[in-house]
């Protein structure tokens, strides 16, 4: 988590906590809204299937002070993404080159290298 952190977000005092890293992200991103908030659907459009990545929920309906950091591949994680509402979470690239996060405002933003992907993906979601 710490790795994640110092990679990804601007840590300005104690009180930056992990279900709201979305609040101090490091340099670029592109964010995408999705009205139905289904942006889950969409991340295997931006992770390759066989990558392994760092998965972090935060359920912040019911106890935002706690987390869960699991490592596994997209499809998967989708899955267990879809069995929620309005749940937070962050996917990193194990090589802590790139960050997607979807926030409980149904908010999907990426950091990294998978910005040119997010750029694809709003671009197509743009011409609909």
């Amino acid at each position: 988590m710490k790795r994640i952190e110092a990679a990804f977000i601007i840590k300005t005092d104690s009180n930056t906590k992990f279900n709201w890293w979305w609040e101090s992200f490091k340099g670029q991103q592109v964010s995408i809204f999705f009205e139905d908030g289904m942006a889950f659907e969409q991340l295997s459009q931006l992770v390759d299937a066989e990558e392994p990545v760092w998965f972090i929920g935060c359920d912040t309906d019911r106890d935002p002070s706690k987390f869960w950091l699991f490592e596994g591949t997209i499809n998967p994680i989708q899955q267990v993404i879809s069995e929620f509402y309005h749940f937070e979470y962050y996917i990193v690239s194990k090589k802590y080159e790139w960050l997607l996060c979807e926030t409980d405002h149904s908010v999907l933003t990426g950091l990294g290298s998978v910005i040119p992907k997010m750029k694809r993906l709003k671009s197509a979601f743009d011409l609909h």
